[in-house]
């Protein structure tokens, strides 16, 4: 043996290894599995007793043989068990196929389970900036949300509980006392109930879609504020409400394309005038980036041909719709309050 030999072993060892990583890497089947068995709710009918192959077929409308390759392959990554009479069990990790946000992330049934589609639309988007979902799906993310019931409101209700968490940050960093403030965008109205139960004297008007805005109006009479509420039924590309304070985007403009998104600020601008406030709520992209922040802001790209933009980008955003950046406020987990205000008003 000479003595290069081990060495070259030792490389060619490495080598296998970490091609071996990069195959479990780009390999797509244990993904997919998941959310199959997410969708299915193999989880649960297993947790209730069901624990043969022909149960859970049976219960959930499936092919025994798909299920049993289906919980074979997850029995791997420690989500099931398979005893030695064939009796399913949950695994290690089994518990977290029973989690609430783990279904919201993952069900197909879910509006945010349909943002996966856009991965197949990836190599598009990186390569003309435009929407990846819509050029492998052949529609818009909006109009996949519109195309089955239930669909749009389960996207909501997943926007709210993000908003629950961030949204009380907000009210306590920003004073908008007695203001007239127009909730933009605003969803099922998870910001504007936090803002006018924090502000008694504020009152609060409410844009989006009809759909949507019937939710936001029962959400907030829910919560007493139905008379300090108004409600403007349309599209924020249309021209918007004047004579507000205070105007809100809430994760409105990561969803847009810098065309689209300096679009919506310009008509939020024409509407506040020289004397009104614009507050963007967003997440900024960290100096030190976790995986988890990469990987959305990609997933933010590939679905919507926009993302998570630096505060320069905002900045010139804000330009293109004769703003100018005030100040930035850090809320939580990433989510930052951009104040901005006509470029024109000094001080």
């Amino acid at each position: 043996m000479t003595r290069g030999a081990p060495a070259t072993t030792t490389t060619e060892d490495g080598h296998a290894r970490q091609l071996d990583e990069l195959r479990r890497t780009v390999d797509l089947s244990v993904p997919y599995a998941i959310r199959a068995a997410i969708t299915l709710g193999l989880a649960e009918h297993v947790s209730e007793g069901r624990t043969t192959v022909d149960a859970l077929a049976e219960a959930t409308g499936a092919r025994p043989g798909g299920v049993r390759r289906l919980i074979g392959l997850l029995v791997f990554e420690g989500l099931f068990t398979v005893a030695g009479d064939g009796i399913i069990g949950l695994g290690p990790k089994g518990h977290l196929l029973l989690e609430e946000r783990v279904h919201a992330m993952l069900d197909r049934r879910s509006g945010h389970g349909r943002l996966d589609d856009a991965w197949p639309g990836l190599l598009h988007a990186v390569r003309t900036g435009r929407a990846g979902f819509e050029h492998a799906k052949g529609h818009s993310f909006w109009d996949e949300l519109a195309s089955e019931e239930g669909l749009n409101e389960t996207f909501d209700r997943t926007l709210a509980e993000w908003s629950s968490v961030w949204a009380p940050k907000a009210v306590e960093a920003l004073d908008l006392t007695g203001e007239h403030v127009i909730d933009v965008g605003g969803g099922s109205g998870a910001l504007l109930g936090n803002v006018l139960s924090a502000f008694p004297g504020t009152r609060g008007t409410l844009v989006e879609l009809p759909t949507t805005a019937a939710r936001a109006e029962a959400h907030l009479t829910g919560l007493g504020l139905g008379d300090r509420t108004a409600f403007a039924r349309q599209s924020f590309f249309e021209k918007l409400p004047e004579g507000g304070d205070v105007y809100l985007l809430a994760q409105v403009l990561h969803d847009w394309p810098d065309e689209e998104a300096a679009a919506i600020l310009g008509r939020v601008a024409a509407a506040a005038g020289s004397g009104g406030r614009v507050l963007v709520f967003e997440r900024l992209p960290e100096d030190e980036p976790h995986h988890h922040d990469l990987a959305f802001d990609l997933k933010m790209y590939a679905v919507f041909g926009s993302g998570e933009r630096t505060r320069d980008e905002y900045a010139a955003l804000a330009a293109r719709a004769g703003l100018r950046l005030e100040s930035i406020t850090r809320l939580h987990g990433g989510m930052h309050a951009i104040e901005l205000r006509a470029a024109d008003r000094s001080g």
